[in-house]
């Protein structure tokens, strides 16, 4: 009786002594570094889009993935900032593939339309002489720019309108 009273004593001070698994650090859990590497995967596929077909292809994966997936990782606070900054990151280089890129022509284009509407509010030789030289040194900034046949033809119609003004004003009685 006295072996079956030792033999009690040990195995409830061993069940006793026994400490609850530790929970796993979170920067050691492969589902949650996973979770991160992914999301840093995501963020460098739509920086890397050139158009906003490409980052909507990205946004799609990446929103299927953060349902199918993303809730079972726990992050630690590391991770955390890891994931918000990848995330911000994401929706910046998103944002920027889904705005159309401005070529030189597009832009000569914009600034002869500018000049063509100051050009068409003058009302007197000095105003059109001053916008004549604004347009000169714009043409000469612009002189080496290549552009498609739209830009040339649209191009084209803004400078008859200019010159259409140029001539009023110039011929305007003071």
């Amino acid at each position: 009786m006295k072996q079956l009273g030792v033999l009690a004593f040990v195995v409830v001070l061993g069940a006793c002594s026994k400490q609850a698994p530790k929970p796993m650090d979170p920067n050691q859990d492969p589902a949650s570094r996973a979770a991160v590497e992914k999301l840093e995967g995501f963020r460098a596929q739509v920086c890397a889009c050139e158009d906003e077909a490409c980052a909507d292809g990205v946004r799609e994966s990446r929103e299927a993935w953060l349902a199918a997936s993303y809730g079972e990782a726990t992050l630690s606070a590391e991770q955390r900032r890891a994931r918000d900054a990848a995330n911000a990151a994401f929706t910046e280089c998103g944002v920027k593939a889904a705005t159309p890129k401005r070529t030189d022509a597009d832009q000569a284009i914009v600034e002869m339309a500018t000049l063509r509407d100051q050009m068409c509010a003058c009302k007197d030789k000095a105003c059109a002489d001053h916008v004549a030289e604004t347009f000169a040194a714009m043409g000469e900034k612009y002189k080496d720019t290549k552009a498609s046949e739209a830009q040339i033809k649209q191009a084209s119609q803004i400078a008859e309108a200019y010159a259409t003004c140029m001539m009023a004003a110039l011929s305007a009685t003071p």
